[in-house]
């Protein structure tokens, strides 16, 4: 399900982003001993189908969202919904925000990532054409 105000685009990116995080928290062993270590064999048909996401785009998004800049509450808001998968009200609970609000809250969440995914995107296409056209052979009227 998707929150009202968030669009299309940003909400396939938010799913991608939240499967990456999950699949990388379930890949790290929680025990250091030898119980903790042992995986059972699996067959072939019992392993999960893995979902294909771009590891890049969700780096960026967990880049974005960890920043200290980007409000605590709209992350908490983005992790309980789109990672954790709580529902609106527990949501709403955990971070203090009237239930008909949420929407709005959210819509204002998604805007604000997308603000600084496009601030993301600019500093990174600078960063990689880092070529500065070189100056006009002639010189300015007041440079003589």
């Amino acid at each position: 399900m998707r929150p009202n105000l968030i669009d299309d685009a940003l909400h396939v990116r938010l799913e991608d982003w939240a499967w990456w995080v999950a699949d990388r928290s379930r890949s790290g062993y929680k025990c250091l001993s030898a119980e903790g270590r042992y995986r059972p064999e699996r067959v072939a048909e019992q392993l999960p189908t893995r979902r294909v996401v771009d590891v890049h785009d969700a780096a960026t998004i967990e880049r974005v969202i960890c920043h200290p800049g980007f409000p605590q509450l709209y992350r908490r808001m983005l992790v309980g919904w789109y990672v954790l998968r709580a529902s609106q009200q527990q949501i709403s609970r955990r971070c203090g925000v009237c239930t008909s609000a949420f929407d709005q809250q959210m819509g204002l969440a998604g805007r604000i990532l997308r603000n600084r995914l496009d601030i993301e995107a600019r500093a990174s296409y600078i960063s990689s054409n880092n070529s500065i056209p070189p100056l006009a052979s002639n010189p300015a009227p007041w440079q003589g």
